[in-house]
């Protein structure tokens, strides 16, 4: 999808999971 959210929703899940996961 978009970088950007995938950046915006890493940042919101980086609690739960690494932000290691790559964009989808």
């Amino acid at each position: 999808m978009h970088h950007t959210m995938t950046h915006l929703a890493c940042k919101l899940i980086q609690r739960r999971i690494s932000c290691n996961v790559p964009d989808f």
